[in-house]
């Protein structure tokens, strides 16, 4: 039988399941009715599963009445649905069964995707345009192939969650995550965690990038690799950042070299050698799409293993597919949650503000993150900097969001010159006495 015919695996799911109705909650944790290639089976798999999720019989007798409700018995036919009666199926094997529709299912549309790509390919026209839109869709059909999570007992998480504890009680912390070594952020969120998805965000000049570069710095400095994917500026012009932090040195030095005195230039030296051995890479390549970035990323992680990945920002990434900006943005925001998930690292996601909240003299809050609120609605946390006046030190790095905590706000010092901030109390300002929702 060839691995695409799936007809003969089709009738052994729907048989069984009239046979022992339970079986059905196998078959639909793994397929829908789409994935059936008889249309007629296709057509009952449907009903079968509307039935049962809205809580009715689903036997054979309430299988016809949907059926002739919904116009699709003249397709199905009588003599069909006899004959799946007449069987006498394997009710034991029908997850393995399931397994088959859908591997078939999955084939045929990697061959009529690759078809497609061959076609256009043929044709002409942007070989990045082409691949990217086919890249997705080619994923997106990896992702199908992956088992659906089942339900498990509540004992099970519990257990895991008390040998969480006492790892933490015994001063083992591997695998909850990394600090950040901003002293808000780690009080609140204690880690930034695998899979999770961090934004930090804030207006033009706020120090958006200076404090993903400051956590940047602590986190390699911790021996994790960190990988920053920079959209916005040259390498170089990063590690000039990176390099006047550290030395505090002013930014300025690097333009006017016959104003640098000998001390400020021993310690851009100083602080240049120590960057021999922090793990951090940067990659200036523009117009990356989510997708281009999850190559990228991933074969960093295969080849050198990975603790973080920076994305500075999210406005600068390319689309996959253009569209309105705010769908554009969606789509990307949620790319970039596929990427910490696949990666299995946390995503710091570097984003601007609307410039709504300096209009109306106010700090910003979760509606400001600018053209998709899909950005809130991916991220774990949400954190916001705001500078009331741009030539002033004076800020505040506030938690708009944490789902697994209470939000907070601490004022810090923004020293401009030297892309770095610095805390001036060590107690946070609450604003919210609340823990971050969804």
């Amino acid at each position: 039988m060839s691995t695409l015919d799936s007809i003969d695996t089709e009738v052994a799911v729907l048989s069984a399941v009239f046979a022992d109705p339970a079986t059905l909650w196998d078959a639909m944790s793994i397929v829908e009715s789409d994935h059936f290639r008889d249309r007629r089976n296709q057509y009952i798999f449907s009903a079968l599963s509307s039935l049962a999720t809205n809580g009715m019989p689903y036997d054979m007798s309430a299988v016809r009445t949907k059926l002739r409700q919904d116009g699709d018995m003249f397709v199905v036919t009588e003599s069909h649905l006899s004959s799946l009666e007449d069987l006498s199926p394997d009710t034991t094997n029908v997850a393995w069964y399931a397994n088959k529709i859908k591997e078939s299912f999955v084939r045929i549309e990697a061959i009529k995707e690759t078809n497609r790509l061959k076609a256009q390919l043929e044709q002409g026209g942007n070989l990045k345009e082409i691949l990217d839109d086919h890249s997705k869709t080619l994923l997106d059909l990896h992702g199908g192939l992956a088992a659906r999570s089942e339900a498990v007992h509540i004992s099970r998480p519990v257990g895991e969650a008390m040998d969480l504890l006492a790892k933490m009680r015994a001063g083992d912390i591997s695998g909850l995550g990394v600090r950040t070594g901003v002293g808000v952020l780690d009080d609140r969120f204690s880690f930034f965690a695998p899979k999770n998805v961090y934004v930090i965000c804030g207006g033009v000049s706020a120090g958006k990038s200076a404090l993903a570069d400051q956590i940047a710095d602590y986190v390699a400095g911790n021996g994790s690799n960190v990988y920053v994917s920079c959209l916005e500026m040259s390498a170089m012009q990063r590690a000039q950042r990176f390099i006047s932090r550290r030395a505090r040195v002013s930014l300025k030095a690097w333009q006017a070299k016959d104003m640098l005195s000998k001390a400020a230039e021993e310690s851009l030296q100083k602080a240049a050698a120590e960057f021999r051995k922090p793990p951090i890479y940067i990659d200036d390549a523009r117009g990356l799409t989510a997708l281009d970035i999850m190559a990228k990323a991933r074969r960093f992680r295969d080849t050198h293993g990975l603790g973080m990945l920076i994305i500075d920002y999210l406005q600068l990434m390319k689309p996959l597919r253009r569209g309105p900006r705010e769908q554009e943005v969606a789509e990307m925001s949620g790319a970039v949650l596929d990427i910490s998930g696949d990666l299995d690292v946390p995503v710091i996601l570097v984003s601007q503000l609307s410039r709504t909240h300096q209009h109306e003299n106010r700090e910003p809050e979760l509606r400001d993150l600018r053209e998709s609120g899909r950005i809130e609605q991916d991220a774990f946390g949400v954190v916001a900097i705001y500078r009331p006046h741009l030539e002033e030190p004076e800020s505040k790095v506030i938690v708009l969001k944490n789902r697994q905590g209470p939000l907070g706000r601490r004022q810090m010092r923004f020293i401009g010159e030297q892309v770095r901030f610095e805390e001036i109390q060590s107690t946070d300002v609450y604003y919210k006495e609340a823990f971050g929702g969804n």
